[in-house]
Parts: C-alpha cells; sequence; structure tokens
C-alpha cells in the first residue's frame, strides 16, 4: 500500500510484527481475486515484548535444567519449555488485543473492511524470530501454484538470508525489486545522497566499534577468571608467565580501542571535521583486538575452549565476522592515511 504516503501527512506507524509479512504474502492474490476469509495462528517468540522477557526465558530455561521453579514474570505464565496462548490483554469478544491489532490492520492494509480475519496469537518459549500458519479464503479459488507465482512476481523488498560465521548476528541479502516511493522520501537531491550515506556509515562504524570493544573486554575477563581457577603443576595457569603476557596484551588492545572509540563518539558532536578518519581508526583497532581477544579466549581455555558448553567459541566466532563487517581494518587504514595525505 506504498500509494497510501501519497496522501498521507504525519509519522506512519509501523504495523503488527506478524500482520505484515501476513500482508505481504495475501496482498498479490488479494490484487488477483479479493481475500474473504482468514484464519492466522501466530507463534512468537519473546523479543516481541522485549530484552527482558528474553532475559527472563535465559532465566527461566537456566532454573528448569537445573531443577528450579523461577519464574521471572515478565510474561502472563511461566514460559521456559511452555506456550502462552495469551499475546497482550483479553478484550470484551475474546480476542486479545494482538489479535484485534491483526484483524484491524490486514483490514486496513488491504482497504477492504468486509475482509473476516480470526487470529490465535501464541507466545512460545524461543528468544528471536515469529512464525505462523495462515488459512485464507478468496472469492475465487486459488492453485498453490498460481499463488506462488504471483507472491513471487510481486514487487517490494526481498532479503535472502546469508551464512554468516557468527549465528548470533544474522545477516541477508535485501533486494529492492520495484519498491515505490513518493519523490519526498528520496534522500537528498539526485546524485547528492554519497555524503549523507557516508556520515551514516561512519556512525554505524563508530557504534559497532563500540561494540566490539565489549565483546573482547567480555572475553578477556572470561579469560582471566578460567585463569585463575584452572590449575595445572599444582598452580592456577594465571600465574604462568606466557598466560600473564597474553591477558596483559590484550588489556592493551582494549584499551587502546577503547580511547579511540570514545574519541570517535565525542567527534560526532564536538568535532565533525575529524569523524571519518577517527571512525575509520577506531573500526579498525577495535577489529583487531576483538579478533585477537576471542582468539586468545579459546587459547588459554585449551579444549574447552573449543565446545559449546564454554562461551569462549561465541567470542572467537564474532571476532572473526566483526573483522570483515563494514570494512576490514586495511581499508580503514587506508582511509585514514588518504585523510592524512597532503592536499596539492
Amino acid at each position: 500500500n506504498a500509494a497510501d504516503l501519497e496522501w498521507h501527512s504525519g509519522i506512519v506507524s509501523q504495523p503488527n510484527c506478524t500482520t505484515t509479512p501476513m500482508v505481504m504474502a495475501l496482498a498479490p492474490i488479494h490484487r488477483e481475486t479479493p481475500l474473504k476469509r482468514v484464519i492466522v495462528s501466530t507463534y512468537q517468540a519473546v523479543a516481541g515484548a522485549g530484552a527482558a522477557a528474553v532475559e527472563g526465558l535465559a532465566a527461566e530455561s537456566r532454573a528448569a535444567l537445573e531443577g528450579r521453579h523461577e519464574p521471572s514474570g515478565t510474561q502472563k505464565r511461566e514460559i521456559a519449555f511452555n506456550a502462552v496462548p495469551q499475546i497482550d490483554l483479553f478484550a470484551e469478544d475474546g480476542y486479545t488485543k494482538e489479535e484485534v491489532k491483526m484483524a484491524n490492520e490486514t483490514r486496513k492494509i488491504l482497504h477492504d473492511e468486509r475482509i473476516a480475519v480470526s487470529a490465535t496469537c501464541v507466545r512460545i518459549p524461543a528468544f528471536f524470530g515469529h512464525s505462523m500458519s495462515v488459512w485464507a479464503e478468496f472469492e475465487r479459488p486459488v492453485e498453490a501454484a498460481q499463488a506462488r507465482e504471483l507472491i513471487a512476481a510481486a514487487p517490494g523488498v526481498t532479503a535472502t538470508p546469508l551464512v554468516v560465521v557468527d549465528a548470533t548476528k544474522p545477516a541477508a541479502e535485501v533486494r529492492l525489486a520495484g519498491a515505490v516511493l513518493p519523490e519526498r522520501a528520496r534522500l537528498g537531491s539526485a546524485g547528492a545522497a554519497w555524503p549523507v550515506l557516508a556520515h551514516l556509515l561512519d556512525r554505524q562504524a563508530i557504534t559497532h566499534a563500540a561494540e566490539m570493544v565489549g565483546s573482547a573486554d567480555a572475553a578477556l575477563r572470561l579469560a582471566v577468571e578460567y585463569a585463575k581457577v584452572r590449575r595445572q603443576f599444582g598452580s592456577p595457569i594465571g600465574r604462568f608467565q606466557g598466560v600473564k603476557h597474553r591477558c596483559a596484551e590484550m588489556l592493551c588492545d582494549i584499551e587502546s580501542a577503547r580511547s579511540l572509540v570514545y574519541y570517535a563518539a565525542w567527534a560526532l558532536d564536538s568535532a565533525p571535521e575529524q569523524v571519518a578518519r577517527y571512525a575509520a581508526m577506531a573500526k579498525a583497532l577495535a577489529s583487531e583486538a576483538l579478533d585477537a581477544a576471542g582468539e586468545e579466549c579459546v587459547q588459554i581455555h585449551g579444549a574447552i575452549g573449543y565446545t559449546w558448553e564454554c562461551h569462549a567459541h561465541l567470542f572467537y566466532k564474532r571476532g572473526r565476522q566483526s573483522y570483515v563487517w563494514l570494512g576490514a581494518p586495511d581499508e580503514h587504514y587506508e582511509r585514514v592515511m588518504g585523510a592524512l595525505e597532503p592536499r596539492a
């Protein structure tokens, strides 16, 4: 319903997180033969209720696996190893507010108040990612093959998941196929958007560098704690010079990267002419610091560092992926050198 942007003025709110993918699949068929009725069941991850709910599921799951009963209070019912058929409050008609939103927004987006919608929304013990089962009836019969062809040919945005090293940071290739936007949605004048995009990329590089510094610091703390309790030859391995030196080098790399991130973030507000150079420096050094910290964390843990039970491998994978994300260090060092070269 991109044409609605032409007449609408003001804030455009984001539709319900399950309504959006459902109507994107139904709209191409609806344009061919009007939609009459939808019966949908959604299975929604706890991330839809916010960060506290994600932490609550983790805490409840950990407690349950250890034989303890400790409800987190973030859901209507205990969510670990459970499915709760209630998202938000119940209305007088027996539907929850989440289910009512799905019905109302489906009719609004498809511009047809006659569409009958019955939704059942269930919260499931998954951290991220919603799914749904949709039964739809149209005014004329639609074969499955025809429906697939109509959906595949529909203009819009397609996202193809990418295979990545760090499964906790999923990524996708996004393509805009015939997506239509009004003239006022264009970023800057024709051919003049790059300065704005470059500034946004610099801001993203700084925030990503800050995340990497935090990850590297966590990897160092994990390694240090293990070095204190792991004993070899009758002594904690943290007393051995080879382990001490590795931890000390990690600390130096992390603190150097942290200082650059702080300065780059300060420059965003106070020295905009320096942002590009220090964003590149922060990203380059933070990439190297996390990559080294992840590898050293695994090495200090030894064989257990390669197992799923130990979190060391997560930092290693995060470091490997972040190293090239938004440009590898060599690319950013070239940007720094280019900024320092005297201009004729």
